[in-house]
């Protein structure tokens, strides 16, 4: 779910390749855009401008810019591109994480990059990352993005984690690995990065020279943390347990460092928004 304005959000449908316009208000669909043919899988999802919404083709190797107003959609880009799926935008920087499929496509060229597309001067920069890059956030107090790539299990050596590009240059300052899945949460008030990994919770913070990774809540034995958001003091924790079952969200208190409400929801959650 992607907030376009105050009363308007997008859903990216994967399976049947539709985004879902929706009063947020009235949580009614206004309209469906679709992506027709075969050979779509659309992944993510970021605004451009109110009427303007950049979505990731994880199969087609396409980022479409769509129209909201009109339903129109044309491919913004297409070249540099191996099974994008995290986007981000910064100022007139356009980032695509080229997630390679992970095991599937790993070895194609661009697997395992960031291209960065200037909307300004029409130039394209790939930059080299772990494998399996799925999110990156870019950081005010050390102008640069962190780009979590995601470990891949039926690899025995890989092993996941955070490469730092500087943001002027373009070039990795920084490479941290740890066994991240890839999902994280960007605090941009705080300015500090939520990461999941097999360990648990971790807090991140990159400032001027500094870097710093905490882990600040233990992972659940035999669970799966897999979506991850902040309220004010508390942090709230999509727990998909083993994909199978109701998965649950939990409350922690940052404050007090404990667990405060835990909640029984439907199968596999991945996102949570709070309303303004």
């Amino acid at each position: 779910m992607i907030k376009i304005n105050d009363s308007l959000m997008a859903l990216i449908i994967s399976t049947s390749n539709e985004i879902h316009i929706i009063n947020s208000k009235t949580a009614k669909v206004i309209r469906s855009i679709v992506i027709e043919g075969n050979g779509h899988f659309l992944k993510k999802g970021v605004i451009l401008h109110d009427s303007l919404l950049l979505v990731t083709d994880l199969y087609a190797d396409i980022v479409y810019q769509v129209n909201i107003n009109s339903s129109e959609y044309i491919p913004l880009i297409n070249q540099q591109l191996c099974a994008p799926e995290g986007i981000a935008i910064y100022g007139n920087m356009i980032a695509i994480c080229n997630s390679g499929y992970g095991i599937f496509r790993y070895k194609e060229p661009y697997a395992g990059t960031v291209l960065f597309y200037d909307i300004k001067t029409n130039k394209y920069t790939s930059v080299k990352t772990g494998l399996n890059p799925q999110s990156m956030y870019y950081s005010k107090p050390s102008k640069s993005w962190l780009v979590l790539y995601s470990h891949i299990t039926s690899m025995k050596d890989s092993l996941g984690g955070i490469t730092e590009i500087d943001a002027n240059s373009l070039n990795p300052i920084r490479e941290h690995k740890e066994t991240f899945t890839g999902r994280g949460f960007y605090d941009t008030s705080l300015h500090i990065l939520y990461a999941i990994s097999k360990k648990g919770i971790h807090h991140i913070q990159s400032q001027n020279s500094t870097f710093k990774d905490s882990l600040i809540i233990p992972a659940i034995i035999g669970n799966q943390m897999y979506g991850i958001a902040r309220n004010h003091s508390n942090l709230y924790i999509l727990n998909a347990r083993n994909f199978m079952v109701s998965g649950q969200i939990l409350i922690y208190d940052l404050l007090t460092n404990r667990y405060t409400y835990s909640h029984e929801i439907g199968i596999n959650p991945s996102k949570l928004l709070f309303k303004e």
